[in-house]
């Protein structure tokens, strides 16, 4: 007993089915007393077994005569004084057995892990604290780089454009990195990737400055020597701009004739016919440096494609300088390789190297600085679109369908694709509904090119006649306000709509300039892009969710000669407006004016009895893109 006694370690044996306390040492007793109660307190009496889950634990060890351990288990008692304290202990439960093998009791063993316990928990607050300033750091950071840096490329013939910039996970990284891409007043394409030395906002600050300058002289036709030295006197007046490095072109689409500065920066990738190699570096040093800024020139070969990026790319950990560069050549030609011939059926395939630059590149190695991919390839002239129709029951989803095709071979992005798609149905709609109601030799004709500007001109002519705002006839409905959506919802989805008409019929011109979206990536997550439209090929459904009886899901186009079911279908799942319905445009590929109005008229109808009609679309889908530039209210969450 002595050595029971004298043992430092907390030990207290528990006896019988009642597990009553029978023997406690002098280390448990000023402890474990307080706790578990005097000798002969039966444990199943102590209010902590029961509120704490030990119950379970305790019997499981009489049944099954398997030891079973708690770590920093928290326990409260009254200590000599009267006050309440908190300790925490790492209780151990073993079988007590006899000398036969079977089980009398429980022994159990404690180890005061207090101090340690706080400590950790101090350590993990702290931890947290810090997490949560980083957070904020890194939603700053990503707002202000979002802010500085273009969201999109241009679209041109003979052109195909694609960036990227992703996100360092280090709230320490540089935070310098840039791209450009933008038409010059000379017709030509400046390309543009700089990384000024420096942390964060500092950085990025100097950053902004830098990419401003260099634009503003070459998109005003400068050359390239001018537009140098011009942001070299202006990165002299900068504090942070010092060593700050750039690579520089000028592409001439037409003759693919390219003239660039590496400016102290990574000299491009160039991926065609002969396979992969680094441009030669022109020598230049960085801005401030006094090196001056010798330029190279050579011809990009058709279907040639040249990889601009920032160093993030190549000094990845653990590799060697000339490791990545081989690694990423590699990747870069063999997607290259993958479709070659195929530029004009894949206009993703700038993206997709972009993205496998990134992805394949980083996804085994990690990185730890921002990185910027910026590719662009020469590419075959599209070819313009020329479509005669006749103005039948499907003439609508063939003029988008034909549209459709023309836009994936020029590159269009997904926001245009949509703008584009749905101005052409609003337009061929009210030609339909409008100027030839009632004509058996009724015909549409559309055409689409693409200038050199980087804008798209979409004609459609139709040879009805036609009927001024407000004017009815017996086979067609009244024009203008009583209907008066559909055009007024053209004029804000492109840029530019102009309509003229004659004796012979009437012509709508669309102009918009095409832009393909250039995300910013993270790590744990990228923007996501608009989703592609890919046509009214699909009937609309319409059905109701088993598990909610107040909502209905659409699936497909809501087209003029859809809209009709959708309008039953609300009308009825809400009993005329006199029940809340949530109305769900997840998968609707195609909202048009016919649909907005009968939105619309729901959404009145219901107010008027008191209850609601709540429009339900995810972020970047068509109907959440449609009904905001509308003004209908819709949210993003079910």
């Amino acid at each position: 007993m002595s050595a029971f006694q004298q043992t430092p370690v907390m030990l207290e044996a528990w006896d019988g089915p009642d597990l009553r306390v029978v023997a406690r040492n002098a280390a448990a007793e000023s402890l474990l007393g307080p706790i578990f109660g005097a000798s002969g307190t039966s444990i199943w009496d102590v209010s902590w077994v029961h509120s704490s889950g030990a119950e379970e634990s305790l019997r499981r060890v009489l049944e099954t005569g398997q030891p079973f351990t708690s770590h920093a288990v928290p326990l409260t008692y009254h200590d000599s004084a009267g006050h309440v304290r908190e300790i925490h202990l790492d209780l151990t439960y073993a079988p007590w057995r006899r000398n036969d093998g079977s089980i009398r009791g429980i022994l159990i063993t404690a180890a005061d892990v207090t101090a340690a316990t706080r400590q950790r928990r101090a350590a993990e607050a702290e931890s947290r604290s810090w997490q949560e300033r980083f957070e904020i750091s890194r939603d700053a950071m990503t707002t202000l780089q979002s802010a500085l840096l273009p969201p999109t490329v241009p679209v041109v013939p003979r052109l195909r454009i694609a960036a990227r910039y992703l996100l360092a996970e280090s709230e320490n990284a540089a935070g310098g990195d840039w791209f450009s891409a933008y038409l010059t007043s000379s017709g030509k394409v400046a390309l543009v990737v700089g990384d000024v030395v420096g942390r964060r906002v500092a950085a990025s600050a100097a950053m902004g400055q830098l990419r401003a300058v260099v634009k503003e002289r070459l998109i005003m036709g400068d050359s390239l020597t001018v537009s140098l030295e011009a942001l070299d006197r202006y990165a002299a007046t900068l504090a942070d701009a010092d060593a700050a490095t750039v690579c520089v072109a000028l592409l001439d689409p037409v003759t693919g004739e390219l003239e660039y500065c590496t400016a102290g920066h990574p000299p491009p990738l160039l991926a065609d016919d002969s396979g992969w190699r680094y441009l030669p570096s022109t020598g230049a040093g960085p801005l401030v440096s006094g090196r001056g800024f010798a330029i190279r020139r050579l011809r990009l070969p058709p279907e040639g494609l040249l990889l601009f990026y920032t160093d993030g790319l190549v000094e990845r950990p653990g590799l060697e300088w000339t490791a990545s560069t081989d690694q990423i050549g590699r990747v870069v030609f063999e997607t290259w390789q993958q479709h070659r011939g195929a530029a004009n059926e894949r206009a993703g395939l700038q993206d997709e190297i972009c993205e496998r630059s990134l992805d394949v590149l980083t996804g085994d190695t990690g990185y730890s600085d921002d990185i910027t991919v910026l590719a662009v390839q020469r590419v075959p002239v599209p070819e313009d679109l020329s479509v005669h129709l006749t103005a039948g029951p499907d003439v609508v989803v063939e003029a988008d369908a034909a549209l459709g095709r023309w836009m994936t071979r020029v590159g269009v992005g997904d926001d245009d694709r949509l703008r584009l798609g749905h101005a052409l149905i609003e337009v061929i709609t009210n030609s339909v509904e409008h100027g030839l109601a009632g004509r058996a030799d009724g015909t549409i004709d559309v055409t689409a090119r693409l200038e050199a500007t980087g804008r798209a001109l979409i004609e459609v002519r139709d040879n009805g006649h036609w009927k001024e705002p407000g004017t009815t006839s017996a086979d067609r409905a009244p024009i203008g306000p009583v209907r008066g959506l559909g055009l007024p919802m053209v004029a804000q989805l492109v840029h530019r709509v102009q309509m003229h008409h004659d004796d012979e019929g009437t012509t709508v011109r669309l102009s918009q300039e095409l832009r393909r979206p250039a995300p910013m990536l993270t790590r744990s997550g990228r923007h996501a892009p608009i989703e592609e439209v890919t046509g009214p090929a699909s009937d609309l459904t319409i059905d109701a969710d088993r598990r909610r009886p107040d909502t209905i899901h659409v699936h497909g186009p809501v087209l003029p000669a859809t809209a009709d079911r959708l309008q039953t279908w609300i009308a009825t799942a809400s009993r005329g407006g006199s029940r809340d319905l949530t109305v769900n445009l997840d998968d609707v590929s195609h909202l048009t004016s016919a649909g907005v109005r009968i939105l619309q008229q729901a959404e009145r109808t219901s107010r008027q009895q008191d209850h609601t009609v709540t429009f339900v679309a995810r972020e970047h889908s068509v109907a959440h893109i449609v009904l905001r530039l509308l003004g209908v209210g819709v949210t993003s969450e079910g």
